[in-house]
């Protein structure tokens, strides 16, 4: 069994079916012992029978101790149905294994798509025999298979989200992604630092100087002198937005700092308080607007009264932009309807028909659409939406059809209620 399966895309399959067959006996032998051990001591306390109606194990564990006498025909079908599966696992694994055997002369290209094609044939020809079996065994290892397919799909995927796209930039933007994301940083790292660029000095390498801030990163005070210094012993130009983000990029770890976000010094921001905002946080986020917030609050560090206003109408915004830049999009925000899931694509046409059903009444509208989309009737404000049910303050991921919600204004009935 083993050399038949040698080569193929099936090899090992002997190994795990065997090893989970001694899984299952030794699972069984356990099982049955327990029983046998529980069952005698709760006899031994008064002498009846544990599995009939009265007993001190009462009714819902009869089926745990009282067992059918075996069916022979049920037994024969699940010999025969076993020993179909073997020939048929044999027979595909011999099959795709004479087929790889007769493409090794072929183009590295050509068996590369043969290979593909034998794997995926395997596959089916294994699922097809494993359909409808009801033996536990091999029900185990049909999902171990699948594990390992998926498996190799989620680091494709997680992969993918790394992925840095420079379409569509340009200039000195263009400079910064690319130094960027060859230090290794994906597009959430980037985009964070792009749209604090964006607040700190408006894409201009050479403004300001050592007292008020210069460069891209506005470097001031022994922040510039370490700068300028790098510089000399690299042979950089200070005004170059490469040599800028190179020495940003290989020194920030040791120049993040997180102590004015635990003193509360950006307690206006309240999304991330109480957060973590670890260099190694920073670097493993996925959501664009924590990222911004940490690179703010731990390298650029601006006074306290101008950074939430920054934070909201600059830093952000930019980010988001640049994160669907960066990610393949062409500058907008979220999906469109084209792309969009059936789900997504019923609500808008819900909203389309949906009467508006008068003043103040935004959640309430919300809710019309969505029972009407049939997806129940949510309620509430935009206040409780938000504080209860909100997944994303990413702008860039917006959804078809997904709830906004946001609170605004002070003393009004946006404070009071928000808006949806």
């Amino acid at each position: 069994m083993h050399s038949t399966l040698e080569g193929s895309e099936l090899e090992g399959v002997d190994d795990a079916y065997y090893k989970g067959k001694a899984v299952v006996r030794a699972a069984r032998y356990v099982k049955g012992r327990l029983s046998a051990s529980k069952a005698k001591r709760t006899l031994s306390l008064d002498g009846r029978d544990p599995t009939q109606p009265g007993s001190p194990l009462g009714g819902l564990s009869e089926k745990k101790y009282l067992r059918k006498a075996a069916d022979p025909a049920a037994v024969k079908r699940r010999a025969q149905a076993a020993g179909y599966v073997k020939r048929r696992t044999y027979q595909a694994a011999a099959k795709n294994a004479a087929a790889a055997a007769s493409k090794t002369a072929a183009a590295h290209s050509a068996t590369t798509a043969g290979l593909k094609g034998a794997a995926g044939g395997g596959l089916k020809a294994v699922a097809g025999a494993f359909g409808g079996l009801l033996a536990p065994l091999l029900g185990i290892l049909l999902v171990v298979v699948f594990i390992a397919v998926l498996g190799g799909a989620s680091g494709s995927s997680t992969q993918q989200q790394n992925q840095v796209s420079l379409n569509g930039l340009s200039g000195v933007q263009l400079e910064v992604a690319t130094a960027l994301s060859q230090a290794g940083y994906g597009p959430v790292q980037i985009a964070s630092i792009m749209g604090n660029i964006q607040g700190e000095s408006g894409w201009d390498p050479t403004v300001g100087d050592a007292s008020s801030g210069y460069g891209l990163y506005q470097f001031t005070g022994s922040s510039y002198t370490a700068f300028a210094n790098w510089c000399d012993a690299n042979g950089k130009q200070k005004d170059s937005a490469t040599a800028q983000t190179e020495y940003i990029a290989s020194n920030l770890q040791g120049l993040w700092g997180t102590a004015l976000h635990n003193s509360g010094y950006y307690g206006a921001i309240t999304d991330y308080a109480g957060k973590d905002v670890s260099y190694e946080a920073w670097q493993s986020s996925t959501d664009v607007g924590f990222a911004t917030y940490a690179f703010m609050a731990c390298y650029e560090r601006p006074r306290s009264d101008v950074a939430p206003s920054s934070f909201t109408e600059n830093r952000l915004p930019a980010a988001q932009q640049f994160y669907a830049l960066l990610t393949g999009g062409a500058g907008g925000l979220g999906e469109d309807y084209a792309n969009a899931d059936e789900t997504g694509k019923a609500i808008v046409n819900a909203a389309l028909v949906t009467p508006w059903p008068g003043a103040d009444l935004c959640a309430t509208w919300v809710s019309h659409v969505y029972q009407q989309a049939g997806l129940g009737y949510p309620t509430g404000n935009g206040n409780s939406i938000l504080a209860g049910y909100a997944t994303s303050s990413d702008w860039a991921n917006i959804k078809v059809g997904q709830i906004i919600s946001a609170q605004y204004g002070s003393g009004s009935a946006g404070a009071i209620y928000g808006h949806t």
